[in-house]
């Protein structure tokens, strides 16, 4: 027969991950999918006309295949492990914020941060409540 146990019976030794239902897990040496595909995408971009242009000096069709192929893998490996460095317990998508915070800073992008330190105003100037001149009072009308 099969045991049937009533809620209050069964102990929870850990309260679940939550905030991690929102977040793309982890594919490729920590990397999740739209930056493994972003990396792959980047990586064949860069190298397939480079390993083009060596393959036509040396009149090469394998050399071509070859490092069409290993040099992009070589370039995702490297940048999933330092893609790794830049997120260890860091939040989620802090990498992003980061990249936007730098490009508004450089004028590449608007800023939709508060990036500056300093005081806020009413955009009033308040000489009038400070010292109110002769017969006027703070709710006169001029």
């Amino acid at each position: 027969m099969a045991e049937h146990h009533l809620l209050a019976d069964i102990e929870v030794d850990a309260a679940p991950e939550i905030d991690r239902v929102n977040v793309e897990p982890a594919i490729l040496l920590g990397l999740s999918s739209s930056e493994a595909l972003w990396t792959i995408g980047v990586a064949f971009a860069i190298w397939i006309p480079i390993a083009g242009v060596i393959a036509a000096m040396r009149s090469s069709f394998p050399l071509f295949i070859l490092l069409a192929t290993s040099l992009p893998l070589l370039t995702v490996w490297i940048m999933a492990k330092k893609m790794a460095a830049v997120k260890r317990n860091r939040p989620d998508l802090y990498y992003v914020h980061a990249m936007r915070k730098w490009a508004a800073m450089k004028g590449i992008r608007r800023s939709r941060y508060i990036t500056h330190v300093g005081e806020w105003d009413v955009g009033r100037s308040f000489q009038d409540v400070a010292a109110p001149s002769k017969g006027r009072t703070l709710f006169s009308r001029r």
